[in-house]
């Protein structure tokens, strides 16, 4: 375990691989509420040669899935410095590299300034041992409670409002078609999303890079 004064530098390949978002707490509070910028679903994280790491993460706008990868450099203060939203300067203030990881991140932009705290982990959730170190953090920025968001139980890639209705066919449209004898088809064509036009989805991407 590692504690407020861990650099990356030199571990950050132990934080490569999946992760989940659980907890996020900002000293501006639209940010990390619905639709807000930094409401962000993380979902990968990758060490680079040159002592960056890519993240891999999405958010929702418009009822959308909005993909991102962004790639932070190590400063020489130790800190990571990367442009998403404005920019931003963050440090790995605790982590089992194993089970959970807490950013602390502050944003600058349009001569303003906001900080947020951020519980990433290995699993949907995580114990409330955890959860106190995060909220540990977030008294020290004096961030209020009402501020935090918890996004274990939040539907991520895809929002449930956005995905029904795309799936809603008139039975009356298809009452009136005719319908063609089935094509003789070979080999494996198990049930999936990629074989369905209908759930097929394609997100916009960003990426960002200093």
């Amino acid at each position: 375990m590692w504690g407020p004064s861990f650099s990356l530098r030199d571990r950050d390949r132990m934080l490569e691989g999946e992760w989940h978002t659980i907890r996020l707490a900002s000293s501006k509070k639209e940010k990390v509420e619905e639709e807000g910028s930094m409401r962000v679903f993380m979902e990968h994280m990758k060490a680079l040669e040159d002592k960056s790491i890519g993240f891999k993460f999405h958010t929702i706008a418009n009822e959308e899935c909005v993909d991102h990868y962004v790639v932070a450099d190590e400063t020489e203060t130790g800190e990571y410095s990367v442009e998403y939203d404005g920019h931003n300067k963050f440090t790995l203030f605790d982590a089992d590299p194993g089970a959970y990881a807490i950013f602390d991140l502050t944003n600058f932009k349009d001569g303003k300034s906001f900080n947020l705290v951020a519980l990433y982990a290995r699993e949907p959730d995580v114990s409330q041992e955890i959860k106190n170190k995060f909220e540990e953090l977030r008294e020290k920025h004096g961030i209020p409670k009402e501020n935090m968001v918890d996004l274990t139980q939040a539907v991520g890639l895809i929002p449930e409002r956005v995905l029904v209705p795309t799936l809603q066919i008139p039975v009356a449209t298809l009452e009136k078609e005719e319908t063609p004898d089935p094509p003789v088809l070979s080999g494996d064509f198990s049930p999936g999303l990629q074989h369905h036009p209908f759930l097929s989805t394609h997100h916009p991407a960003t990426s960002s890079h200093i």
